[in-house]
């Protein structure tokens, strides 16, 4: 593994999975699934981008 890529992590992929864990949770719990998963995937790849962009800025 080279240098520069030792230790960093794929935060779009963290993200969207964390957002559509509790989307899913979410929609679970309000009985509406659809609105659920949808607004997780949102929000996690809305907070994905944001850091890998802030990471790159670094």
């Amino acid at each position: 593994m080279s240098e520069d890529k030792k230790g960093s992590t794929n935060d779009l992929a963290l993200w969207l999975g964390i957002g559509l864990s509790f989307g899913s949770l979410y929609g679970s719990l309000f009985h509406n699934i659809g609105l659920g998963i949808g607004m997780g995937l949102c929000f996690g790849v809305a907070i994905g981008l944001s850091l890998e962009k802030k990471n790159k800025q670094k």
